[in-house]
C-alpha cells in the first residue's frame, strides 16, 4: 500500500508540474512590488524576489489576484486578476494609472471619487480594484500594456450642487499615466438640426472603443427644426455626428466653453 501511494503522490506531482507554467510579470515604477493569490483557494503563490522589477515564478493554470504596492513598500495601488493558461511561458507586464484633479485643495474621497474602467486590446473587461498613490489624495488603478482605460472624476455632492461636472479621461496604455485634469464647471448647450434630423452626442476614450453618450437634457421643436439642450462640462472635448434621411451625415469635435465667445455655434438645416 504504501509503493502504491507514493507511485500515485509521484504521478501526482508530476502531472501538476506538467500544467505548471513558467510566468513572468514585469512591475512598474510607481508599483515596484506585488503579491499574488490564488484566486479561488485564497492560497499566496510563492513569486520570489524580483530582479529589475521582474518577478518569474511557477503557476498552474487559473486565476490569480494580483496586489501592486507602491515604492514605499505599503501602499496598496490596487489590483488586478491575471488569467494563467496551459502555455509554458506566459508573460504579463502591469502599468499603473495615477488618477487625480487638479482642483487647488481637492483631495481624492473627500471632493470627488475616481471611477475607472479597463479593457484588452481584444475588449475583453478587466478585473481590477482601485487603490491609494503614495501621494496623499489621490488614487491608482492597474492595467496592462495595450489595454485602454476610461476613468471618471466625480465630484462630491456638495461640488456638483456648486456647478461642478464629472471630468472623463480615457486612452491606450503603453506606460504609466496620469489621469488628472480639472473637474470644471457646467453649462447648457444647444445644438439645432432640422426636424427630421437625428442627433448623437458622444466623449471619445480611444481608438476602436465605444464612445460615451451624452443625453440631451431637452428636446424641444421649433417651427422646421429640433433644438438639443445638452449639460456639458467646460473645457471637454465632444463628438457629434447629425444624418437624415436623403441627407448627408456630418460630424465633428468641439470643445465646450462656459465662455459663448470661446465656444462653436453648432446649427444645421
Amino acid at each position: 500500500m504504501k509503493r502504491i501511494y507514493l507511485s500515485l503522490l509521484l504521478t501526482l506531482i508530476c502531472v501538476c508540474s506538467m500544467f505548471a507554467a513558467t510566468v513572468k510579470v514585469t512591475m512598474n515604477t510607481v508599483s515596484t512590488t506585488m503579491s499574488l493569490v490564488n484566486k479561488t483557494t485564497s492560497e499566496a503563490v510563492v513569486v520570489g524576489e524580483p530582479a529589475s522589477r521582474v518577478y518569474t515564478f511557477e503557476a498552474a493554470p487559473g486565476t490569480y489576484v494580483l496586489t501592486a504596492y507602491a515604492t514605499n513598500g505599503t501602499t496598496v495601488n490596487g489590483t488586478i486578476e491575471l488569467n494563467v493558461t496551459e502555455e509554458a511561458e506566459q508573460s504579463f507586464s502591469i502599468l499603473t494609472c495615477t488618477a487625480y484633479a487638479s482642483n487647488t485643495g481637492w483631495t481624492a474621497d473627500n471632493d470627488y471619487t475616481v471611477v475607472a474602467n479597463v479593457a484588452s486590446k481584444f475588449g475583453d473587461v478587466r478585473v481590477q480594484t482601485i487603490g491609494n498613490s503614495s501621494t496623499a489624495g489621490r488614487k491608482t488603478f492597474l492595467a496592462m500594456s495595450g489595454d485602454s482605460y476610461n476613468a471618471e472624476l466625480v465630484p462630491s455632492a456638495t461640488h456638483e450642487a456648486e456647478g461642478y461636472m464629472t471630468l472623463y479621461k480615457g486612452g491606450t496604455l503603453t506606460g504609466n499615466v496620469n489621469v488628472n485634469g480639472a473637474i470644471a464647471m457646467g453649462g447648457d448647450y444647444a445644438i439645432t438640426v432640422p426636424a427630421d434630423a437625428e442627433l448623437y452626442l458622444g466623449i471619445k476614450f480611444a481608438h476602436f472603443a465605444p464612445f460615451k453618450e451624452v443625453e440631451a437634457k431637452n428636446i424641444a421643436t421649433e417651427g422646421g427644426n429640433k433644438v438639443y439642450t445638452y449639460r456639458l462640462a467646460s473645457g471637454q472635448q465632444y463628438n457629434f455626428r447629425t444624418w437624415k434621411p436623403g441627407g448627408l451625415t456630418q460630424g465633428g469635435i468641439f470643445y465646450y466653453n462656459t465662455d459663448a465667445t470661446k465656444c462653436p455655434t453648432l446649427a444645421f438645416t
